[in-house]
């Protein structure tokens, strides 16, 4: 599969999609960026705020990023104030794979 047929692909399930699906259930979920066309580039994050402002939540941040490392799935905590989670798939990723990342990731915000 070629960079193109990768992001045509699984561009709308790893975009806003299925994240933004799971963010607006999630209180602390302030803002959910990426940059279009290049999704699979590694361009996904979900910022993360205490609930009901726009102030950075890095505790809750460190504690989703840590359940996703623990269940397998591999983030990066960024940003200025340490409140974002970015994702890095490979272009060439399954949907298989996405749906249980995307799954872990619900997990991990379920769990704290």
């Amino acid at each position: 599969m070629n960079l193109s047929s990768a992001r045509s692909h699984h561009g709308d399930e790893f975009s806003g999609g299925a994240i933004w699906a799971g963010g607006q259930r999630q209180p602390y979920v302030g803002s959910i960026m990426s940059s279009g066309s290049v999704i699979m580039l590694a361009r996904q994050a979900i910022e993360l705020t205490r609930p009901g402002t726009l102030e950075p939540d890095a505790a809750t941040t460190a504690a989703v990023s840590r359940a996703c490392h623990q269940a397998g799935l591999v983030t990066l905590t960024c940003g200025t104030f340490g409140n974002v989670i970015r994702f890095l798939p490979p272009l060439v990723i399954g949907e298989d794979l996405i749906d249980e990342g995307l799954s872990i990731l619900e997990d991990a915000f379920a769990a704290v």
